[in-house]
């Protein structure tokens, strides 16, 4: 049963990765169309990876209590300061894409105005066109 759990455990962290590193991927694509609002969701997702990454170490709490001969006091001052650094960064990540969603956007690129000059937007003139008398 110990198996299906660590089982589980590491599929849910391992998919929480991967929607994660797919929103910075995507973030970065839109960077030419969004600028600073594209980068800080990406860095915002890139963060969140990194909250999880902290997280993952956990399942072997047991394990290294036992190879280090901790007490469970003092697993509980470690687990404490993961907890801190995990909320810490999930915080941090969070705020970096609720900052992307709403930062102010600059004005978007005009195309490009159609070309002035003689001839442009009037009618063709010569034998055959215009007006017939």
């Amino acid at each position: 049963m110990e198996i299906i759990g660590t089982s589980f455990y590491w599929l849910s962290h391992l998919v929480l990765i991967i929607a994660f590193v797919v929103g910075a991927v995507l973030c970065g694509r839109a960077r030419r169309e969004h600028g600073k609002a594209a980068t800080l969701g990406m860095i915002g997702c890139l963060v969140l990876v990194l909250s999880v990454l902290v997280r993952m170490p956990t399942i072997f709490a047991a394990d290294i209590q036992r190879s280090l001969g901790l007490s469970f006091a003092s697993l509980g001052v470690v687990f404490a300061a993961i907890g801190l650094l995990e909320t810490i960064l999930l915080l941090a990540g969070f705020g970096l894409l609720v900052a992307g969603v709403v930062v102010r956007r600059g004005p978007r690129p005009q195309p490009p105005a159609p070309p002035q000059g003689y001839g442009y937007g009037q009618p063709p003139q010569g034998p055959g066109y215009g007006p017939q008398h």
